[in-house]
Formats: C-alpha cells, sequence, structure tokens
C-alpha cells in the first residue's frame, strides 16, 4: 500500500504541477490529512500525538470561513478567524500550525494572499 501511495502521488504530482499528491475519501479528509502534515509532517512521534489538545491553530481569514473547519478540529488544532493583517501580530509564531486560504474566495477577500 505504501508503494501504491507513492506511486499515485508522484503520478498526480506530473498531471497536476504539484509537488505531491495524495488520494482522499473528500473534502474534510483532504483539510485533516492536510493540517495533520503541517503539525507533524514525518515525525512519527509527532503523529502519533494527533489528536492534539487544541495547542495549535490554523489561521484563516475572517471572510474565507467554510463548512470543513471541523476536519481542522479533528486534528486538535483551534480555528482562528482574523479579520486584519495586524491581526497576526498578535498571535504567536510558533502556536499557529497552518494559515488556511479557501483559493476560489480570495479575490473577494478583504485579507489579499500576499497578506495571509
Amino acid at each position: 500500500m505504501d508503494e501504491l501511495a507513492e506511486a499515485v502521488g508522484r503520478k498526480l504530482a506530473v498531471l497536476t504541477g504539484a509537488e505531491w499528491g495524495l488520494v482522499t475519501t473528500g473534502s474534510a479528509a483532504a483539510v485533516s490529512q492536510a493540517v495533520a502534515a503541517c503539525v507533524a509532517g514525518n515525525d512519527p512521534e509527532k503523529m502519533l500525538k494527533i489528536p492534539l489538545r487544541g495547542e495549535k491553530m490554523v489561521v484563516v481569514a475572517a471572510d474565507q470561513r467554510m463548512a470543513y473547519e471541523h476536519a481542522i478540529r479533528a486534528v486538535g488544532c483551534m480555528v482562528r478567524p482574523i479579520g486584519r493583517a495586524s491581526d497576526l501580530d498578535q498571535i504567536e509564531i510558533g502556536k499557529i500550525a497552518a494559515v488556511c486560504v479557501v483559493a476560489s474566495d480570495i479575490p473577494k477577500s478583504v485579507l489579499s494572499f500576499e497578506q495571509m
């Protein structure tokens, strides 16, 4: 299974131009996998600590909230909406696991991609 997942990941990367690819059972699973990867990377010790107990957070623009935030919380991260770029200055950098950007909402968001 590991060899198959690795081969599929490489093929998806070629097809999409991404660094790597991952097949999931849906959007919620993809969000959870992405957040877990941000939290643990390739460290088996960190993987065993998932779900976390809220010590990490995923930052999201307040106007980009989404229905899949439960998938972030399932990993044990808090969802932290922000309304201004300066709100990021109020968050300890070590507590941020990821920044969530909803691609389709970037043009409409109060916070630009660069600000996030």
